[in-house]
């Protein structure tokens, strides 16, 4: 399963990468990577194997591209699934604490401070390379001040108890090697009441967090949503499930 998995997501690299030839002129981009356009970003990144996972670095799960590879497929390919993952927070008030789980270059970072710019966003990568890139695209749109980003993985989260409003992540929990230990950890973190959304593909989405999350203590009696989405625009078939599930007030 893991396999076909990573033949999928390499399947959607590979899309990414092609398309039609871009124009020399680039207006000023948007967020997600776009110029007002419709084309992607074109800024230089960094080597790194395995974007997203929750993987040692240098263990790419079958995958090889470098970091301005899966920034530009994050930037064209997801961005529609990043928006939604975004509006996840709209009803949180300012103040409030996010944390994106695999971040990769931080897309979805900067799609939730452009909307709001009064939450404190965070990510996490496993990747030194994935963590600078966020970290650079983050300055590169101005939103620095608004946006932590932080070196670590889904089973050993970098911050204290009680202390997020929402956790979200988008196609990274099939490459996680313990969704038990990730879904305690991320029990840990969450305030009590606080919200953890899952974007995935739908097959992992019905099978590991499902199961993790089932198992975790802290999550019994806890009733999760569950919808199958498609990638928005650039990815217009349903290839993915959002779960979601609010942690239970003690």
């Amino acid at each position: 399963m893991r396999r076909l998995l990573n033949l999928a997501h390499h399947g959607l690299h590979r899309l990414a990468a092609t398309g039609p030839a871009r124009p020399a002129h680039r207006a000023q981009h948007a967020p997600d990577g776009h110029a007002p356009d419709g084309h992607g970003p074109d800024r230089p990144g960094h080597g790194r194997r395995g974007p997203g996972t929750g993987r040692p670095d240098g263990d790419d799960g079958g995958m090889s591209v470098t970091g301005e590879q899966y920034d530009r497929f994050a930037g064209r390919m997801l961005a529609g699934l990043h928006r939604r993952a975004a509006s996840e927070a709209a009803d949180l008030p300012d103040g409030a604490a996010v944390l994106d789980i695999g971040t990769g270059p931080g897309r979805l970072l900067l799609h939730l401070a452009a909307r709001r710019p009064g939450l404190h966003a965070h990510g996490v990568d496993v990747s030194p390379a994935m963590v600078e890139r966020a970290r650079h695209n983050a300055a590169a749109h101005g939103l620095a001040a608004h946006i932590t980003v932080h070196l670590g993985e889904a089973a050993r989260l970098p911050f204290d108890d009680d202390t997020l409003d929402l956790v979200v992540s988008t196609l990274s929990v099939h490459h996680w090697p313990d969704v038990p230990a990730a879904a305690r950890e991320i029990a840990r973190v969450l305030r009590p009441g606080g919200r953890l959304v899952v974007y995935d593909f739908r097959g992992v989405a019905d099978t590991r967090p499902t199961g993790a999350l089932a198992a975790c203590p802290a999550f019994a009696g806890a009733r999760v949503e569950r919808r199958t989405l498609s990638g928005g625009p650039t990815l217009p078939l349903p290839l993915f499930a959002r779960l979601a599930l609010e942690l239970p007030r003690r």
